[in-house]
């Protein structure tokens, strides 16, 4: 999808006495070595864990993301995972029913389940005083839970009456609607909380399946926001959670939406007015358009508001919804008497997005919402371990590792804003290691099969890394993807572009090195042993054996020399990276 987005109709669904047309949608991980910042990232008992200390207040949230949602489930069996955490609070193993009630009333704590499309959040909300005995509550609900036949009933007739209610609430029913055009025959199309059908033959034994092959660690992400420390959680975690099964689980996102023609489902109801909401579907959270398609959002939102609602009072509610999944999608909905004034409206108003830019001081105060949102947002530790998850799963999968070589600048100051964000690590080296060393310090830390480096006069320019990636999932037999770049005057600006051959044979490679490391990325598992750099210069070896790739080539001077050569120039300039690969 382009930046100028093509807000269609894919799904619509309308409630009302009107009918309308359509118009043509890990291994195991290391904490990050500085105790300077506040989150650290690491696994315990093959639980990938997020801890965001926070010692402003003893208030603690924490969320276990059992990571699949609707994935998990069929049209058979959707809503299997939250009943059976709603039924484990009717008794465990080491306790009954009264004995929970009795002893989350003592503590004051609160346990959530909070079924979504891509995880089920089971957690909770409590005090540092109170952690370890309403951990233990919560893990025992999880691993033991009894799951009597008369208890599973009893949530059963809960649950389907929350059902039932749902779909007597206009704005719930079109919403499922929208969703089930949207997704048709995929994952999303399916209700997290279950259906009358799927709900109605949930058995206990179902439950007790369920529970055995799928409480697995690897479908668990753990984010906790609190003053707790690491070492007292991972106490807590060995002897739970850690005992059950790691499991093969590996998240990845739903596939995304069939494309089909657009479609209508109407619904009959004595109501009022009529509600409307379509749905078309957006780019995966991992795209460059992801956050392009919300501020786009947002701006149609507003402008809506302003056509049909105050300038011609025709409805006391619309917008332009972005729903934020894995694979996101964004909707018109309104409610109205007059819809077929209100949609040719909305017809307008897309054309106006399509066509026109948007105003850049207009564009500055949007910016400036989201800012705000965002920290009213983090105001509370439950909602924080909610963002971190969605910068976790939602953010793709990549992380960032910062080696700092014994700097005496600001680099400290600038490494500890960036490791704020759980993606980042930082690495500090006691004493200068060189370029060589400090590129084997990262590798070794780094836990993913793609590597790629950056050094801090290189930049790498939007689009690089994207296309870069393209290629190696174009062909999994690739271990080395490169690029051209340019090289920039530090003093003048200037800029000397560097093109290297398209293709190029390997023994090219032993006069002339092509492959820059500042300018590749390597996918280490296809290259065996150990993967590393020559402390001594740039050249990249395996398992401490023969070069990968020899010394580098300055890009000005055409020699290698072995020296830390600064963007090709000998310290007289930059490099940096566009977006052109080569395999």
């Amino acid at each position: 999808m382009s930046r100028a987005f093509a807000l269609r109709a894919a799904a619509i669904a309308l409630l009302g006495a009107v009918a309308l047309t359509s118009a043509a949608a890990p291994a195991a991980a290391q904490a990050r070595p500085g105790s300077d910042t506040s989150t650290v990232v690491f696994d315990v008992g093959g639980v990938h864990v997020i801890l965001r200390r926070n010692t402003a207040n003893d208030v603690v949230a924490a969320n276990l993301y059992l990571l699949g949602g609707s994935q998990q489930s069929t049209a058979q069996t959707a809503g299997t995972e939250p009943v059976l955490l709603w039924v484990s609070e009717r008794g465990t193993k080491h306790y009954t029913r009264d004995a929970l009630t009795s002893k989350m009333a003592a503590l004051g704590s609160a346990i959530v389940v909070e079924p979504r499309n891509d995880w089920t959040v089971f957690g909770f909300r409590g005090t540092r005083d109170t952690f370890d005995s309403t951990w233990a509550i919560l893990a025992d609900r999880l691993i033991a839970p009894t799951l009597a036949p008369a208890d599973v009933e009893f949530i059963r007739a809960q649950v389907l009456a929350g059902v039932r209610q749902r779909n007597d609430s206009p704005d719930d029913l079109v919403q499922g609607l929208a969703d089930s055009l949207l997704f048709a025959g995929q994952p999303y199309a399916l209700p997290s909380t279950g259906n009358e059908r799927s709900l109605t033959s949930i058995t206990a034994a179902d439950l007790q399946k369920y529970r055995t092959t799928q409480m697995v660690t690897s479908r668990m992400l753990l984010v906790v926001v609190g003053n707790i420390e690491r070492a007292r959680l991972e106490k807590l975690i060995l002897p739970t959670l850690g005992t059950l099964p790691h499991g093969s689980y590996k998240w990845t996102p739903p596939p995304d939406p069939i494309v089909r023609p657009a479609d209508v489902m109407f619904v009959q109801r004595a109501l009022p007015t009529n509600y409307l909401l379509g749905y078309y579907p957006g780019p995966r959270s991992t795209g460059s358009d992801y956050q392009a398609l919300r501020i786009a959002t947002s701006v149609l939102s507003g402008r809506l508001f302003t056509e049909i609602r105050v300038r011609r009072n025709l409805t006391y509610d619309v917008s332009a919804p972005f729903v934020e999944r894995a694979i996101s999608s964004g909707g018109l909905y309104v409610t109205t008497v007059y819809p077929d004034s209100v949609l040719g409206i909305m017809r307008r108003e897309i054309a106006r997005m399509q066509n026109s830019l948007l105003d850049p001081e207009n564009l500055n105060v949007i910016v400036q919402q989201f800012i705000t949102e965002y920290f009213l947002n983090n105001e509370t530790d439950a909602e924080q371990a909610n963002q971190i998850a969605r910068a976790e799963l939602y953010g793709g999968d990549y992380e960032i590792v910062i080696v700092d070589d014994a700097s005496s600048d600001g680099t400290p100051e600038v490494a500890d804003r960036l490791g704020a964000d759980p993606r980042v690590r930082i690495m500090r080296n006691g004493t200068s290691l060189g370029p060589g060393g400090s590129r084997n310090q990262g590798i070794a830390v780094a836990r993913g099969d793609l590597l790629g480096f950056c050094d801090d006069d290189d930049e790498w320019l939007p689009g690089a890394a994207s296309v870069t990636l393209d290629r190696f999932a174009a062909d999994t037999e690739v271990g080395v993807v490169t690029s051209w770049h340019q090289v920039v005057h530090d003093q003048t600006g200037r800029t000397v572009p560097f093109r290297g051959p398209l293709e190029y044979r390997a023994e090219q490679l032993l006069w002339f090195n092509f492959v820059a490391l500042p300018f590749g990325i390597i996918r280490r598992s296809l290259f065996p042993g150990d993967l590393a750099v020559d402390a001594s210069g740039w050249a990249a070896r395996r398992g401490g054996g023969a070069p990968v790739a020899g010394g580098i080539s300055c890009s000005l001077c055409r020699r290698g020399c072995g020296t830390e050569c600064r963007g090709g120039g000998h310290g007289r300039g930059e490099s940096r990276i566009p977006g052109r690969a080569q395999g």
